[in-house]
């Protein structure tokens, strides 16, 4: 039975995982592709957090490390090198941080730090440019919620653009932060709502990419109005605080019992008590999923490690225990192989009731295998692969043991008749068919 789904929805699960689409309408493995690859298909800046033409908000307390990170991260998209296997970048992107926070000789520190901590782009590349948005002797910061204000920030996109002829222009912004971008006044609706609408037109009119750093209130949460979080593509939060720590842990883990999750924030306390303790760390946790699978939401520790030579950034994804596992992806990675390459694999994936190519010779009780494969494969593979799926998932019936193959009781049936299997054979109790 053939598997149909769009070109869209096919090209979105490629570029999730790093694989190259060029073919119109591929069929794989009994999946068939159709429409047009180009319609309507959002591009990725940041895969799975943020796509092209997207306003997203990065909020956190103070001193948690949003600026390092933010900063790293534009440094990154201009490299189009990425930061960590978590944030991969689909292409260079010239990008420009409005800082309405630091003076310019802080904020030329804090580009060098970036610089040292990821790299320094090509000279006919994309660029990378720190702005102090108007900060003066006064301390008088740009209002990005006036006109005039909105007008001198289109004039120094302008100014950066000749300042790099040979690079493409910027297409990335970074606002650092809501609060002072906005006069050091208060997060009102009128504020928010006069500068959602600049930047909304600007998104509009062009492939223009907003990250807005905020700051959160005492408890924690994002301040301002709901219309802010009604209003932006996409919000992640950066947390160390051990509630926070502990929530995001247990919310996408409910199986996780109080000790668990003390026992993480413990592990966590001490990897940065000892001789990590100048290090910058944090909790990322993406809040607006869209359409991504929910293994992308997967809370996962960032940090910077000062003291390496040069300082570098790593990211630590939480395991099923809720402890902290191997650094890691949130999904298969094909690394930019194209569909030809690995076309069985693909098909796999997207259809594990289709028919495969691999050899039954070659089958171990380990492999993840199909209904399909088990219907050529030998007595022994066939008891070993059941026996392997009914121990490793806890199932209690054929039927149960079925729907994990792509199968139903009947299917298993036909596998049992075939080898003159019994139940106490792979694993199942005596008497359990349904």
């Amino acid at each position: 039975m053939f598997k149909i789904i769009t070109v869209n929805d096919f090209s979105k699960w490629c570029r999730d995982r790093g694989l190259r689409f060029d073919d119109d309408t591929p069929e794989l493995g009994g999946m068939i592709v159709e429409g047009d690859p180009s319609a309507g298909m959002a591009k990725w800046v940041v895969r799975n957090f943020i796509q092209e033409r997207d306003i997203a908000l990065l909020y956190a307390p103070q001193k948690v490390g949003k600026t390092h990170f933010a900063y790293a991260l534009g440094q990154s998209m201009a490299l189009g090198t990425g930061l960590t296997c978590h944030f991969k970048v689909e292409e260079p992107r010239s990008t420009i941080i409005f800082n309405g926070e630091m003076r310019k000789d802080q904020l030329v520190r804090r580009k060098r730090s970036a610089e040292r901590q990821v790299g320094v782009p090509k000279p006919d590349g994309a660029y990378c440019e720190h702005i102090a948005f108007g900060y003066q002797e006064n301390e008088v910061v740009e209002d990005l919620s006036a006109p005039e204000g909105q007008q001198r920030f289109l004039d120094v996109i302008d100014e950066c653009n000749a300042r790099h002829p040979d690079s493409p222009h910027a297409r990335v912004f970074i606002l650092d932060s809501l609060k002072t971008l906005t006069n050091k006044g208060d997060i009102i609706p009128a504020k928010w709502n006069s500068l959602f609408r600049f930047l909304n037109r600007l998104r509009t009119e062009h492939p223009w990419t907003f990250i807005i750093i905020h700051h959160t209130n005492k408890l924690g949460e994002d301040s301002g109005t709901q219309d802010k979080a009604i209003k932006v593509d996409v919000r992640a939060r950066l947390s160390r605080d051990s509630k926070a720590v502990l929530a995001a842990a247990s919310d996408y883990f409910p199986s996780l019992d109080k000790d668990s999750c003390a026992k993480l924030y413990r592990q966590l306390a001490r990897r940065f008590s000892g001789e990590r303790k100048d290090a910058i760390w944090f909790l990322f946790m993406l809040e607006d999923l869209r359409d991504l699978p929910r293994s992308a939401g997967r809370p996962f520790l960032m940090e910077m490690l000062p003291e390496d030579n040069p300082p570098r950034w790593e990211s630590t994804e939480l395991d099923d225990s809720g402890l902290l596992g191997d650094t890691g992806g949130r999904a298969l990675d094909y690394d930019g192989k194209g569909i030809d390459e690995c076309v069985d694999d693909v098909a796999q994936e997207l259809n594990p009731s289709s028919q495969a190519t691999t050899d039954s010779s070659v089958l171990t009780p380990e492999a993840n295998l199909t209904y399909e494969q088990l219907k050529k494969a030998s007595r022994e593979e066939v008891v070993a692969a059941l026996r392997h799926t009914v121990e490793k998932n806890g199932c209690s019936s054929r039927k149960s043991l079925g729907k994990l193959l792509g199968t139903d009781k009947e299917g298993i049936d036909y596998l049992m008749r075939k080898h003159s299997l019994k139940n106490e054979d792979i694993g199942l109790k005596s008497g359990k068919t349904a």
